[in-house]
This record gives C-alpha cells, structure tokens and sequence, in this order.
C-alpha cells in the first residue's frame, strides 16, 4: 500500500511538474530560532538594519499562503535580503516559546519590525480589508507596510 502511495505522488508531482514549487520561499538567508534571533539582535546594535521577525508553525495554514504568496515573491525576497529576516517556530523549543511569549504571540503568523531608527517594536500585518473581506496584501504594499514600521 506504501508503495502505490508513493508512486501515486510521485505521478502528481510529474504531472505538475515545476510549477508545483512556484513561489515557495528560500529562507537559506534567513536567521533562524532563538541563535538567529541573538545574532540578529548584535547586529542591530550598531544602527544599520532593522530586523523583521517572523513568528510560524509548521501545522499552520495562514503561514503557508503567507510564505508562498509574499514571501515567496521576488520583490519581497529581494527586499528580506537587504534587512535583517529571522523567523522563529515557537513549538520548536523552550527558548523559543518563551521569546513567542515576550513578543505577545497568540496566532501565527505573527510579524514585527524593529525599527533601526526609532529601536521601536511594531506589530504588521500581512492582510487589509477589501469590500468587507480580509485579502492577502500585494507584495509591493506589504513591504511599504514593513518600511513604515520603521524599515527603510
């Protein structure tokens, strides 16, 4: 029965082929976790880069749109690159629920910004409403939105 499963996905993902994969993020720039975000926090100091937090799960359905469909497009991964990028999966360890905890974390995904000119800490969101409705931001608005928290 295994086998047939495999072979099965194993057709899908042919038949999809590359496109399957379209608009999946590289966070092999990102830091990552509590090291990630110490590492970050140094770097902070000296007043360059503003940090971007990113706080995740990996059961969590909201992260996926929100990895694929902004982070995963070129504008914004091009614009992450030029600051400070951590994410952070609070289940992973103590360390990391704890700093989802200092940070107020109840829903994922959670994002903030540090701003490198003000050192203020502000709360953004990856959504506006539309006619009533909640609509996922364009990548151009979502990085105004991160600039105006105070990332230049």
């Amino acid at each position: 029965m295994t086998r047939l499963v495999t072979l099965f996905c194993l057709a899908l993902l042919a038949l999809a082929g590359p496109a399957a994969f379209a608009g999946a993020p590289d966070f092999t720039t990102w830091l990552t976790n509590v090291p990630g975000m110490l590492e970050a926090a140094q770097e902070y100091e000296k007043g360059e880069k503003p940090i971007f937090v990113y706080f995740y799960t990996d059961w969590c359905g909201y992260c996926r749109q929100f990895e694929r469909e902004l982070l995963g497009s070129d504008e914004v991964a091009d614009y992450m690159s030029s600051i400070l990028a951590v994410r952070v999966n609070p289940e992973s360890g103590r360390g990391e629920a704890e700093l989802g905890r200092r940070y107020g974390v109840s829903s994922f995904p959670a994002l903030f910004v540090h701003s490198s000119e003000s050192k203020t800490i502000t709360r953004v969101q990856r959504m506006e409403m539309v006619d009533g409705r909640p609509k996922l931001l364009s990548p151009d608005a979502f990085i105004d939105m991160i600039k105006q928290a105070g990332a230049h």
